[in-house]
């Protein structure tokens, strides 16, 4: 009952909670746990963002699980937008899987993304670098950088829509946008030549402050991660959900409908509806 936010016990001050409370009158905070690191690249943001939504929605539809979590999907991708944090991380947390290509921006029921399945058995491995860059100072830096390379970057993703053209198009794009500097490349190439020589590697790229590798579930994972140490301490490893959590398919018109008009008389009012729905 809070107004905190803890991140693995460490109380954290984000503006995300005070922009709930000053839009929608109400707000309790969170307990997260998480092994990725807050501001790194990896949606721990949207999360947060997504549990403050569902705190929020918990007040409103008190017997409706499925309305509770679309809610929360609404008013996490507006804490996102507002708060500079991310922009289509909690659409596609919510009902992504696979490759998740958005093709329409904006909020669950507004937003449109594309799941692209993934045929290769393959996870993956996540490296923390020591360079930290954050969200709104990465977008207040690169953003023109982004739209100039963004259509260079989709037409090689375009060529499949496959893992392969994926990882083609994002080592192109942490090249070109200065995330993947020359001299750590060359390292980072040289370690992984032998696994990639094998097939145990498809590749990897960097997005702000995560070298990511993507490597088949066979592979001695291990010792790429000891081999990495130069880089960050860190080593997280993944899988990939091949099953969203919410079936865009199941947001019907009328339940939108239903779900942003009370969005918008919560925030015409400041006064969360008891609707017991």
């Amino acid at each position: 009952n809070e107004e905190k936010i803890y991140i693995n016990s460490t109380p954290f001050d984000l503006e995300h909670l005070k922009i709930v409370k000053e839009r929608y009158g109400y707000a309790r905070g969170l307990y997260v746990k998480t092994s990725v690191p807050l501001g790194v690249g990896a949606g721990v943001s949207g999360n947060i963002s997504i549990g403050l939504g569902y705190n929020l929605a918990s007040k409103i539809y008190t017997k409706d699980l499925f309305k509770r979590i679309v809610f929360a999907g609404i008013i996490g991708h507006e804490i996102e937008v507002i708060a500079r944090t991310g922009l289509g991380d909690v659409i596609a947390e919510l009902s992504g899987a696979g490759i998740e290509e958005r093709v329409r921006n904006g909020s669950l029921c507004k937003g449109v993304i594309i799941n692209h399945h993934i045929k290769e058995d393959v996870k993956v491995l996540l490296i923390v670098l020591r360079e930290r860059i954050y969200t709104p100072e990465m977008l207040k830096l690169y953003s023109d950088k982004f739209y100039s390379l963004h259509e260079r970057a989709y037409r090689i993703f375009s060529r499949s829509y496959d893992i392969d053209s994926f990882i083609e198009a994002s080592y192109y794009f942490s090249k070109e946008i200065g995330f993947l500097r020359e001299d750590v490349d060359e390292k980072i190439s040289s370690i992984l030549a032998d696994y990639q020589r094998k097939g145990d590697v498809l590749g990897y790229f960097i997005k702000k402050s995560l070298l990511i590798i993507i490597y088949r579930s066979d592979a001695d994972v291990k010792s790429i991660c000891d081999n990495m140490r130069f880089l960050g301490e860190e080593c997280i490893f993944l899988e990939i959900t091949d099953r969203p959590i919410i079936d865009s398919k199941a947001l019907d018109e009328k339940l939108c409908e239903t779900l942003l008009r009370d969005r918008d008389e919560i925030l015409k009012k400041k006064i969360i509806l008891q609707t017991d729905i």
